[in-house]
């Protein structure tokens, strides 16, 4: 399963900022562990070569993306009810 960026940083943050265990966080999202863990890992490697703020920035992006297509839908349906 593909899960969205956003979900992703957020997922890591609370293992990494926040100290809660991996497994806990896991099971509380309904998510497997073993991805959990490597997004961690993955996240470790980017802030030790300095891609942790791209990575967020991807993330906040991504989630403004689904929200703008979202909005464009919405005015879509206006725009079509209006005529």
């Amino acid at each position: 399963m593909k899960y969205p960026a956003v979900f992703e940083a957020e997922a890591v943050k609370h293992v990494t900022e926040r100290g809660h265990g991996l497994v806990d966080v896991a099971k509380r999202l309904g998510m497997s562990d073993k991805s959990l863990y490597l997004w961690v890992l993955l996240a470790k490697e980017e802030s030790s070569t300095g891609g942790a703020e791209s990575s967020l920035l991807k993330a906040e992006v991504s989630g403004l993306k689904a929200e703008l297509k979202r909005a464009d839908g919405e005015r879509d349906i206006l725009n079509t009810a209006a005529t």
